[in-house]
């Protein structure tokens, strides 16, 4: 996926108070084809970003607490807890494991992930 955040704060100064009210920071988002993980180590999904086909920022998916899972696992038992289950189907967005880069009109990026393909969006 590639997560699209659009803050209002400036110089990216951001507190949890700041985040809260800024709705996390989200704007949307951009996914590929659907997987079954089960047959993934989510642990070790190497990322790459490139926009305009310049290598911009590299990761792994344990940067997310570890495992990607674990994020998820929390969520289904923070939302629970106020009678909000997660679903099949639900599109859920466990954390990012490359920094983030601004964008600029007329920008293509893309992201690759080792084993589960790539997904592109473009700026006009």
């Amino acid at each position: 996926a590639l997560e699209l955040i659009d803050s209002r704060i400036r110089d990216w100064r951001i507190t949890i108070a700041d985040t809260i009210a800024d709705n996390a920071s989200s704007a949307g988002y951009v996914i590929g084809e659907g997987r079954d993980l089960r047959e993934l180590d989510l642990k070790a999904i190497d990322a790459r970003l490139t926009g305009d086909g310049e290598l911009l920022a590299e990761g792994r998916s344990d940067a997310v607490l570890g495992d990607p899972a674990v994020s998820v696992a929390w969520l289904a038992r923070t939302v629970a807890r106020f009678g909000v289950p997660l679903r099949k189907g639900h599109v859920v967005l466990p954390g990012s494991c490359t920094r983030a880069v601004d964008v600029t009109p007329g920008a293509t990026f893309t992201a690759e992930f080792t084993a589960l393909g790539s997904v592109s969006l473009s700026f006009i």
